[in-house]
């Protein structure tokens, strides 16, 4: 067998396995798990609370981009920007506020943090409101996603998204 190699993509864990909070997704409109991450393309993140995904509110959070950043940071990238969505979620999202330089995104502390409370201040978080908000990635390269560029036109090199 000299000559020939055999890559083998393995499957995420599933999300029990990894259910760690304050962890980070790339999704779409539909808060569907993205497969492939491409720098400067915008997306929906998630985080991880108690096992499950949310949406993150835009509330304080949309004020800077050190969120952003954070998040960014978090799939491998270098750097991000926040892109005020203002549209709708179809489920509760998590508000963590304004975050600082570094800041861990369940600890922002310069506004409107509600971390874990998905009543905060009277629900403005809740699906239906206007929160909506989307983050822009750019430098690096992602780490826990094979991006387009690093599998061509390969299906079969695709993952599942989400920070394991």
């Amino acid at each position: 067998s000299r000559g020939k190699r055999f890559d083998f993509i393995m499957p995420a864990p599933p999300v029990e396995a990894c259910a760690e909070d304050a962890q980070v997704q790339m999704t779409d409109g539909n808060l569907e798990p993205l497969t492939t991450a491409k720098a400067n393309h915008e997306f929906i993140p998630n985080i991880m609370f108690n096992g499950e995904w949310y949406p993150i509110c835009g509330h304080y959070f949309w004020d800077n981009h050190d969120g952003a950043t954070t998040i960014c940071k978090k799939l491998g990238f270098t750097s991000g920007i926040m892109v005020r969505g203002g549209g709708t979620f179809s489920k509760d999202s998590m508000p963590i506020g304004k975050c600082g330089n570094g800041q861990p995104l369940d600890k922002c502390t310069n506004g409107g943090n509600g971390w874990g409370d998905l009543n905060y201040r009277g629900g403005w978080c809740k699906k239906g409101n206007g929160i909506s908000v989307k983050v822009k990635c750019s430098g690096g390269t992602p780490s826990n996603y094979k991006t387009e560029e690093s599998c061509g036109a390969n299906d079969e090199c695709i993952l599942p998204a989400g920070k394991y």
